[in-house]
């Protein structure tokens, strides 16, 4: 029994045995084979190995630490940047066995760039003989280089700059800088150490270099060893803010002296300027107008203030706001406004550059009595007109007629208001023509307009007689006077 015990044991152990001996001879199996299949890569000091495959860095050896933001071709050979020449951009295409060697541009430079294809992709060789890490050396000279590109721009830039120390003292100017004259780089220095470097500043020099007067502005970057000043030149915008103060004031002085009342309101339809005459016309407070009232809240004042016709409803009168601000903006817009008390106001809006917009307010109360007064005038001496029998029309200097009463029309057989257009002289001279058939008379008449009066009788077509009387008036009016006489005279005469 116990033999037989012990023959169990021989054979478990036997079969564990061959399994842990297949199992490493399957482990050196697939070693050999990776090792075949990579082959052997041997990484001196002075080199640098990427394995890539599919254009992707899958493992790297030698002195070649992690470089952050790379784990592609494409960024490897970005990072590499213009070190070597021709190197191709993806390493797909790159077909063959053999080993791809890249010199360096620059010809003082010993390093090299090998592209060896393998099973699986390819080794990315970085040889420098100059250094024993070659990826730390690449990483320095771009650094290097980046230094001097920034030093470059820091150099060449358009502005004044220059850095002082904690005692005010000149470190370092840039190019505008070293081709200041002495007085100025003293000024600016002396700026430098005279402002608090915790807001900007603005100062003026003068120089021959530089032109009558130059303005700059400062700005400072405060550090632990020192201050960095950058000084713009402002002189350009400084001379347009004195222009543009001078012509607001050249404005504010003409439109003070106005009668008409200006208010100009910003895209934000912000009140941004009014003249003297809108706190004159409109009775509103000038503490209100300075605080830039809205648009809406200044025409709200004027409702208050019954400065404006009083709507039937609020919301109705919102409307016709908004539609009337609407209009101004987008076009022109004019209304008449009659207010109680018998005043008149003119309301013109007007649209300006930017989305802002302008009111004009204008008293036309005068105007509108002196046209009444004219209208009834007119009115009045056209009644007198047409209450006279004898049938009368004046001629202006160009022949046309500008005025006849009701007996003309009756005596001539047509009314001139009937047409749109101003009745000339030829239509009247034809009209009389066709009335009085006495061709001498409206010929002479129609080739030169007499400076002394005429007085002759004719007969119209029904056998009446007819004194026609042609007198001129003064500024070239000429009137013509038909009367009928009472007895007519029969045309077997």
């Amino acid at each position: 029994m116990t033999g037989l015990n012990d023959s169990l044991i021989l054979m478990i152990g036997a079969v564990l045995l061959s399994a842990v001996l297949s199992m490493l001879l399957l482990w050196v199996v697939l070693r050999t084979g990776r090792a075949r299949d990579v082959g052997p890569v041997r990484v001196a000091d002075n080199q640098s190995v990427f394995l890539i495959q599919d254009d992707k860095i899958i493992d790297q050896c030698g002195q070649t630490p992690q470089i952050v933001g790379v784990s592609t071709w494409l960024e490897l050979r970005r990072w590499l940047g213009d070190r070597f020449c021709d190197v191709p951009q993806t390493l797909t295409g790159l077909g063959g066995q053999d080993t791809h060697v890249f010199e360096a541009a620059d010809q003082d430079d010993t390093a090299q760039l090998t592209i060896t294809p393998n099973a699986r992709g390819h080794a990315i060789t970085l040889e420098d003989h100059a250094t024993k890490s070659a990826i730390g050396h690449h990483a320095l000279l771009l650094e290097n280089r980046r230094a001097d590109r920034l030093q470059t721009i820091l150099r060449q830039a358009p502005a004044v700059v220059f850095a002082v120390d904690t005692a005010g003292k000149l470190q370092w100017g840039n190019d505008r800088f070293e081709n200041l004259s002495v007085d100025a780089r003293c000024t600016f220095i002396e700026s430098a150490r005279e402002f608090e470097p915790v807001k900007d500043q603005r100062i003026c020099i003068e120089g021959v270099e530089l032109g009558p007067k130059h303005h700059y502005e400062l700005s400072f970057l405060q550090g632990e060893d020192g201050t960095v000043i950058y000084a713009n030149d402002v002189t350009r915008l400084i001379e347009a803010d004195t222009i543009r103060k001078s012509f607001i004031q050249t404005l504010t002085k003409t439109f003070a002296d106005l009668s008409t009342g200006l208010a100009v309101f910003d895209l934000d339809q912000r009140l941004v300027l009014f003249n003297p005459a809108i706190p004159d016309l409109t009775n509103l407070p000038v503490d209100f107008l300075t605080t830039r009232p809205h648009m809406m809240e200044f025409f709200d004042r004027l409702r208050d203030n019954h400065v404006m016709p009083e709507p039937k409803n609020y919301s109705t009168w919102r409307k016709q706001i908004t539609q009337m601000i609407n209009s101004a903006a987008h076009g022109h817009y004019s209304e008449s406004w009659s207010l109680p008390g018998g005043l008149t106001y003119k309301l013109t809006g007007r649209p300006h550059p930017n989305g802002a917009v302008a009111f004009l307010i204008e008293d036309i109360t005068d105007e509108m009595a002196l046209t009444r007064q004219s209208r009834s005038q007119l009115e009045t001496h056209q009644s007198i007109l047409d209450a006279m029998q004898e049938a009368i029309a004046v001629l202006g200097p160009d022949g046309r007629l500008l005025v006849c009463n009701a007996a003309f029309s009756d005596v001539i057989g047509f009314d001139p208001d009937e047409h749109l257009a101003p009745t000339s002289f030829k239509k009247v001279m034809d009209a009389c023509q066709a009335r009085f058939p006495s061709a001498a008379l409206w010929k002479d008449l129609s080739n030169d307009v007499p400076s002394q009066p005429i007085n002759t009788q004719i007969n119209d077509t029904s056998g009446r007689q007819v004194h026609v009387r042609v007198e001129p008036l003064h500024e070239g009016l000429t009137m013509l006077n038909l009367s009928v006489l009472s007895k007519p005279v029969p045309l077997s005469a």
